[in-house]
């Protein structure tokens, strides 16, 4: 099994150019948002809705699989620059524009300062208004779109389910007979690694994979994964039905959203 296989990319390959329209189109609107409130945005802040979310949730949860990649690129994947990028949801941009105006960029993206208490009468974030924008009152909910909250949801529930939890600690012995002390991959995989991928650093990822291997921890990984998001899918299927019956309503409000900008 690998990430394509899973259930919920049933729902996010339905229409890949409309999910990239409507995606691109959220990026200008958030954009145009926050520069109303006085503040810069990167598109490339956001790693993309619908497909890119959801295929970006799916690889990150179990981190580096491939021998070759490792060999490569450590725990990083090719990216457009010879050392690669972060496995993982890495928003760079998202990061240094949080840093360089603290929480009011946050609270004017989010609707929420992180850390606070929420208040009850918050005004959105743009990111919600941009949202609200292109979907409107298409389910009558803040969070129109369930396909990237399902597949969070069910890399969280997957994280703490005791079947992966077995695999992690099978998968640390392993790594502790080679020589290295972590208690799950995610924690190899966040480590202090250079920018360029270091002896060290392969080696350490060449051992991951292999106690990886001998642990069946991907596999267990995405059965688990698999199993709720069909729960969650269950769950949600009069949203992910009127999410895909108004594709073609969503994408003139996108393309002229676009168009506008």
């Amino acid at each position: 099994m690998c990430s394509s296989d899973l259930p919920l990319d049933s729902y996010e390959q339905v229409s890949v150019q409309q999910q990239q329209a409507l995606s691109a189109a959220g990026d200008l609107l958030t954009q145009r948002c926050m520069a109303a409130r006085g503040f810069s945005y990167p598109v490339a802040a956001q790693p993309g809705g619908g497909a890119a979310t959801v295929q970006a949730v799916e690889d990150s949860g179990y981190g580096v699989a491939s021998l070759s990649q490792a060999q490569s690129y450590g725990y990083k994947q090719a990216g457009p620059g010879s050392s690669g990028t972060p496995l993982g949801i890495v928003i760079p941009a998202f990061v240094a524009e949080q840093g360089k105006h603290g929480p009011a960029w946050t609270s004017a993206l989010l609707g929420i300062v992180p850390g606070a208490r929420p208040k009850a009468h918050a005004p959105p974030g743009c990111l919600q208004q941009a949202d609200l924008e292109l979907y409107g009152s298409l389910t009558g909910d803040p969070d129109p779109d369930p396909v990237p909250g399902i597949a969070v949801q069910a890399a969280q529930w997957t994280q703490s389910d005791p079947r992966v939890q077995f695999a992690e600690q099978a998968w640390s012995a392993c790594m502790a007979r080679a020589g290295y002390h972590y208690k799950t991959p995610a924690q190899a995989q966040q480590g202090s690694w250079p920018a360029q991928p270091s002896a060290a650093e392969i080696a350490t990822a060449l051992a991951d994979v292999r106690c990886k291997a001998q642990t069946n921890f991907v596999n267990t990984w995405l059965a688990v994964e698999a199993a709720y998001q069909r729960a969650l899918i269950s769950q949600n299927l009069t949203e992910l039905a009127r999410l895909q019956a108004a594709f073609a309503r969503l994408l003139q409000r996108a393309e002229a959203a676009l168009r506008a900008y």
